[in-house]
């Protein structure tokens, strides 16, 4: 291979354009080719139907065949013909000129010429004929020094001088094959020539100078190439060409392997020229090399040398490997053959090990005693220096030598001058130094050396690319060939996707530009790159500017026009970007197995892990146990960062357990930065001090960039904030401190998060400077905060004495439309907890609003739905039940009700009462409780009864009314009124109650006066004629019980609860005597069905009182009520409430007991004790119905047996609601509470 200069490079690429641009257009279909290469090629160019001997474009192609052969005689009758035909015929007359000059007659032919120049001065053809009849007048010397050059093997000045005399290109095909012979020189022009020769092949079939020089040119390159060895062996036997067709036929077989066809070739070939000397002894020494070479091949040795450089000549780089064994294994007995050198230099050249090729070369040429070898080994050291050297440079660049660099990239170009890498290699170090004009200018001349060198014009567009000029590089990329911008297509279709994204983005910042932003989008699409991941690209544009439908469209359309798994991969990817996640799934595993990369593979088993993670956590708000199942059947991913999502799964999921198994111990220092990070989040949530403290060891070394770095910061402060193990009052939180102080005040990103962090670890630290200025700073930027960081914000300040300005911040994420639902149901809890009443019912709707726009795209333009819409509508899980809990309470706090009711108490034959009770309960929201208003109307009636120890009976009866009006407040109550009025004994009675909660448990406690209504002894008291020896009329009885109730319960939502009662209550009355009650009570259920529509509970149940005196006689002094001295009684409660179709509540329970008991002699009278025990069961059944959105009607029965005790109730009543009913009924139902039970 010849080496030119780059002077003459420079020329030939200006041919090279002309080149590509004359004949791109006019390439060879594959069945064209086909026919070029038939080895029986027919005897006449093939005419069409349409055409026949002596038109004119038959004409034509005669004389172009005729002047190939060098058969003017041929040309001039052909020209005769045409002319008779055509007299005008402007190729023809063209013909003619060049006819008259090489028959010297140019007289004539400049009168031709002028004549044309008249006619048609336009015509390029008329330019390409002055440059050839110039050969012929005043530039005959040049073109004879031209034919010197080519003879004497001055390939650079002969192609320079082709250039001057034809500066338009080559007027005949003679000339033009004469050139095609000079730049076939250079291998990098291989493909060129051949495809130029065989146009002119099919255009001209059966010329034998044309099929020999392609011939001649396909042997530099595929030696067993059957085509040319066929038509080499015809064209010897062809009287014109036959000679140089043998040289040529000779060479070729100098190149192939020697076997027994190849002696064959070389018999066949020296019966042709029996008289030839060289052809003869070339036979002679043929056969007997093919003797020898048969003796040769019975060593294994031999055989592996010509099996490796069949290998290494190969051009599947899977053999290499195999081919270096073979070789190997062939220079143990051959350690200085030649072949075997340069063949194993080959290997290393190919494998990018230039300097052992060099060494390989160097031996081979030392043992070759051939001196024809010479100049093919001469190439191969100074390729393989060249490489050794550019590896050297790029080595330096990465150890930070660009000087020693350009040194060695230099003499690279020495060596090479017209090899466009060291060029490429320069410009490239030039571009890492910023020197973009020197970086253009290598690149440039890159280009120059190769025009389709794709390293050279990336780079030329790169310079203006990192000069950030990308308006400059679309518009070199203009001036650049068809066949150039194929070669950066991708570059170039960048530029123009990034410069339309600028243009989105500008008009969607200002107002009326929906025809231009349209018309940007219409550009976008016009694009269609061929590159999947610019497709991608594109439609995420689309997406991001409100296109989705189109975005949609167009990566559907792109994945189903290919099979490129790099398309189907962007597809997957696109549609996991858009949540759907089964699609992606099916699109890359579409792929097939074999065709997958790792990166697919692993966003594969991702898409799947999310997937199943999305179903399990969907599925855990409605059946915990089955979301866990599901999620146990998938098995431990394989990738660290598919680990951590799954992990992250189980811990929404309430299992930190499993997540910490999941996990496991990943190689930290192995992890890219994300995923050291998300790592971190990940053990802080788990809250594992030693895994943590080991991850905070391992971040030590590494250098995180500036988002990594403050997520890294993030990570520490959320568990040193919130970490149960944390110990950052000692020492840690105040490094997180001091750090976040420092990120502030430098030029980070996230500075509000960063605020936002900073503000809490000051107040953790009691560091109110910091505290007070960064607040002040983040409530100055609130309208650039986001939502969640003004909520973090306003959670602080509430911890602080600066209610104030939460109270603000908290009233405007009221006002803002962004936030997720669970940011807006955060900030509900908050708005809930500090009793901002309006600012909560803005943000219940709020959530309502997101939620319902979050699962329902299609719905997001409703924004004017009430907030009763909101609340009916509203999707059912945790969440918006949740929501709708507290708009319950917002709504209860504007509600009120009137009850009214019968309700009738009696025993068999004793002790009836009759009450009529009337309930109002007022709102009044400003004082955050309701006024209660209660009114009794109440009939007792002692029937017929016996004074103790005697036979004389009395039957009483009372009416009056209790009155009394209260406060309800959230968590106590209080109250004051009177029994009712008109009763033998009439008196103030009131209470105040307080409940509240610390953690699980629930306080209670009472402090109360009320009557005892179990008789109307002891209720109304009685006015009789008492028994005695002077019998008179008496009142007596109307007992009040005043003490206290206090009460703890626990229960953690759990299957099981538990409660207690302890109370102490005084007892007097009219003429009664005083009395004392000590009770206990005490019990634990389980909940056998707890939902949010019904429940099944059981329990037991302890109770145990203790009475002073036993004052249950009717007798004077005595109250009338079962007063023992000790009593317990142990019972199992089954109760069941729920609702049915939202309108109906029920309820229903009952219990058996059993007691024991003991009296003491009835107070003040004669007589003695009594004890014993008793089995007794009871049963309550209750239920209530809407009727109208405020209208309820309701009823209540229940009765109790015993041996001595059976009482009998029930109830009617009607409730009217201030407001209408959205939620449904509340259950169990709540009949109206009589003022004598009032709590």
């Amino acid at each position: 291979m010849s080496v030119i200069s780059g002077r003459t490079v420079a020329k030939v690429g200006l041919l090279l354009f002309f080149l590509i641009q004359a004949y791109s257009a006019c390439a060879l279909t594959s069945k064209q080719r086909e026919q070029v290469y038939s080895l029986s090629p027919p005897l006449m160019h093939p005419v069409s139907p349409s055409q026949t001997i002596d038109t004119v474009d038959w004409l034509h192609s005669q004389i172009v065949t005729a002047e190939l052969m060098n058969r003017d005689d041929i040309v001039e009758s052909a020209l005769d013909r045409l002319l008779a035909v055509s007299p005008n015929d402007l190729n023809g007359q063209i013909a003619l000129v060049r006819l008259s000059a090489r028959k010297n007659q140019l007289r004539q032919a400049k009168l031709r010429l002028n004549l044309l120049r008249v006619q048609h001065s336009a015509k390029n053809t008329v330019l390409l004929l002055e440059s050839y009849l110039s050969i012929y007048t005043n530039k005959r010397s040049d073109y004879k020094r031209l034919q010197l050059l080519e003879k004497l093997g001055r390939t650079e000045e002969a192609i320079a001088s082709y250039d001057a005399l034809f500066p338009y290109g080559m007027p005949t095909h003679q000339l033009w094959l004469a050139y095609l012979s000079l730049l076939g020189e250079d291998d990098s022009n291989w493909a060129l020539v051949k495809d130029k020769l065989e146009q002119m092949n099919y255009h001209y079939p059966n010329v034998p100078i044309l099929q020999l020089r392609l011939a001649s040119h396909l042997r530099t390159r595929e030696p067993d190439n059957p085509w040319m060895l066929e038509t080499l062996q015809r064209l010897a036997a062809n009287p014109q060409v036959g000679e140089r067709a043998a040289k040529t036929w000779l060479k070729a077989l100098s190149d192939l392997p020697v076997d027994a066809e190849w002696a064959k070739q070389h018999v066949i070939l020296a019966s042709y020229f029996p008289y030839d000397f060289a052809i003869q002894q070339a036979n002679l020494a043929a056969q007997s090399r093919w003797k020898q070479e048969q003796e040769w091949l019975r060593d294994p040795t031999y055989r592996a040398k010509l099996k490796g450089i069949a290998l290494v000549k190969s051009d599947d780089p899977e053999k290499l490997s195999y081919a270096y064994e073979q070789l190997s294994y062939a220079m143990t007995t051959r350690p200085n053959d030649p072949q075997l050198l340069e063949a194993m230099g080959k290997y290393y050249l190919r494998q990018g090990q230039s300097e052992q090729a060099l060494l390989y070369f160097k031996r081979a040429a030392y043992f070759d005693e051939d001196p024809d070898n010479t100049t093919k080994y001469q190439s191969l050291v100074r390729t393989a220096q060249y490489w050794t050297y550019l590896d050297r440079g790029d080595q330096l660049v990465v150890e930070g030598s660009g000087q020693e660099a350009k040194e060695y990239y230099n003499k690279a170009q020495g060596l090479l001058p017209d090899n466009p890498q060291s060029y490429i290699r320069q410009a490239s170090l030039a571009l890492l130094e910023n020197d973009y004009l020197l970086a253009s200018a290598r690149y440039r001349k890159g280009k120059q050396k190769d025009p389709l060198n794709a390293a050279a014009l990336r780079g030329i567009l790169n310079t203006y690319v990192m000069q950030r000029q990308p308006q400059i590089a679309l518009q070199q990329a203009g001036t650049f060939t068809p066949a150039q911008q194929q070669l950066v297509r991708k570059e170039i279709d960048t530029l123009k996707i990034e410069q339309l994204a600028r243009r989105l983005d500008t008009y969607s910042n200002s107002q009326n530009n929906q025809r231009s932003t349209q018309q940007v989008i219409d550009q976008l699409v016009q694009i269609n790159p061929s590159d999947p991941w610019l497709r991608k690209e594109i439609a995420d544009l689309l997406i991001s500017h409100e296109r989705q439908g189109l975005a949609e469209r167009l990566m559907a359309d792109w994945a189903a026009g290919t099979q490129e798994p790099e398309m189907a991969y962007a597809y997957g990817l696109f549609l996991s970007q858009q949540d759907y996640s089964r699609e992606a799934i099916v699109a890359i595993a579409s792929i097939p197995k074999g065709k997958r990369t790792v990166s697919m593979e692993i966003s594969l088993e991702r898409l799947k892990l999310k997937l199943a993670i999305e179903q399990a956590v969907a599925l855990y708000e409605k059946d915990p146990e089955k979301a866990v199942r599901m999620l146990q059947s998938y098995p431990r991913p394989k990738t660290v960062e598919n680990r951590l999502s799954l992990a992250f799964a189980w811990m929404r999921m309430g299992d930190l357990g499993k997540a910490r198994l999941i996990i496991g111990s990943p190689n930290l220092s192995a992890l890219s930065d994300t995923l050291f990070i998300k790592y971190g989040e990940a053990v802080a949530v788990l809250d594992d001090k030693f895994l943590f403290d080991r991850w905070r060891a391992a971040a030590q070394p590494r250098t995180f960039n500036d988002v990594l770095q403050v997520q890294y910061y993030q990570v520490i402060a959320d568990y040193e904030l919130y970490g149960v193990n944390a110990d950052y009052a000692v020492g840690n939180i105040t490094k997180a401190h001091k750090t976040f102080q420092f990120l502030l005040n430098s030029d980070v990103p996230s500075q509000d998060e960063i605020a936002i962090r900073l503000v809490q670890t000051s107040h953790q630290l009691e560091d109110q400077k910091t505290f007070t200025y960064v607040t002040q700073r983040l409530i100055q930027r609130q309208p650039q905060l986001t939502y969640s960081q003004q909520l973090k914000l306003a959670e602080v300040l509430y911890k602080t004495d600066n209610s104030q300005d939460a109270t603000l911040m908290l009233a405007k994420l009221g006002e803002r439309s962004d936030g997720t639902a669970i940011d807006k149901w955060e900030s509900l809890n908050i708005a809930m907890d500090k009793q901002q009443w309006d600012t909560a019912e803005k943000l219940a709707y709020q959530t309502l609003l997101a939620d319902r726009q979050a699962k329902h795209p299609a719905k997001k333009e409703e924004q004017n739905l009430t907030l009763e819409t909101m609340y009916l509508e509203a999707d059912d899980y945790w969440l918006t039940r949740n929501v709708k809990a507290d708009i319950d309470t917002l709504r209860a706090r504007e509600d009120g009700h009137i009850k009214i009711g019968l309700d009738y108490g009696f025993r068999e034959g004793e002790n009836h009462e009759l009450n009529v009770p009337l309930e109002a309960r007022i709102p009044l929201s400003e004082y955050d409780g309701h006024l209660l208003f209660k009114l009794d109307y109440v009939q007792v009636d002692s029937g017929d009864q016996n004074f103790y120890d005697s036979n004389v009976s009395f039957d009483d009866r009372h009416t009056g009314a209790a009155i009394g009006v209260g406060w309800e407040a959230k968590d106590w109550r209080a109250d004051i009124g009177t029994t009712p009025l008109n009763f033998l004994n009439t008196g103030i009675v009131g209470g105040i109650e307080k409940v509240f909660d610390i953690d699980k448990y629930t306080f209670r406690a009472v402090l109360s006066r009320r009557p005892e209504t179990s008789t109307t002894l002891s209720y109304s008291g009685i006015k009789a004629v008492v028994p005695s020896t002077v019998p008179s009329e008496q009142e007596w009885g109307g007992v009040l019980k005043t003490g206290i109730n206090l009460g703890l319960s626990w229960d953690d939502g759990g299957p099981y609860g538990a409660w207690s009662s302890a109370q102490f209550h005084f007892f007097d009355g009219k003429n009664t005597v005083d009395n004392t009650r000590f009770a206990l009570m005490g019990g634990g259920y389980w909940k056998f069905v707890a939902e949010e529509d019904k429940r099944l509970s059981a329990g037991v149940s302890a109770f145990y009182m203790s009475y002073d005196k036993n004052l249950g006689e009717y007798a004077v002094g005595h109250g009338g009520y079962y007063s023992p001295q000790s009593y317990f009684s142990l019972s199992l409660p089954v109760s069941y409430y729920g609702r049915y179709q939202n309108t109906w509540a029920y309820s229903a329970y009952a219990s058996v007991s059993h007691s024991w008991s003991e009296l003491d002699v009835p107070y003040g009278l004669n007589g003695s004790e009594d004890s014993g025990s008793d089995f007794g069961y009871s049963l309550r059944l209750a239920t209530e119905k809407r009727v109208s959105s405020k209208w309820y009607i309701g009823a209540l029965v229940d009765v109790e047996r015993s041996e001595s005790y059976e009482p009998n109730h029930f109830q009617v009543y009607v409730k009217y609601t201030f407001n209408e009913g959205w939620q449904p009924i509340e259950t169990p139902p709540d009949p109206v509470t009589l003022y004598a039970d009032y709590y």
